[in-house]
């Protein structure tokens, strides 16, 4: 998964949800590809993966779950009020 998003200076970009270990109650860090600018989070999942992407672990992205599918790369442009 790769994410476009510009979360500004000293925040980051969190992932929640279901599936290759993820949770609702609690993040994991997205890492961050300064060359490339973008955000990615790696994953071996054998099933579909439904999550949501917040800010700093708070503030979830607007819209419905994402989907990620075994075997794909995804490239997400969340949206955040």
């Amino acid at each position: 998964m790769q994410v476009s998003y510009d979360v500004g200076w000293g925040n980051t970009l969190f992932i929640r949800g279901e599936g290759c270990g993820l949770n609702w109650d609690k993040g994991i860090p997205l890492k961050y590809d300064e060359k490339k600018a973008y955000w990615y989070w790696d994953c071996k999942a054998e099933k579909p993966i439904e999550f949501k992407l917040l800010i700093n672990d708070e503030t979830w992205s607007e819209g419905e779950n994402f989907v990620l599918n075994p075997g794909k790369t995804k490239k997400i442009k969340p949206s955040f009020l």
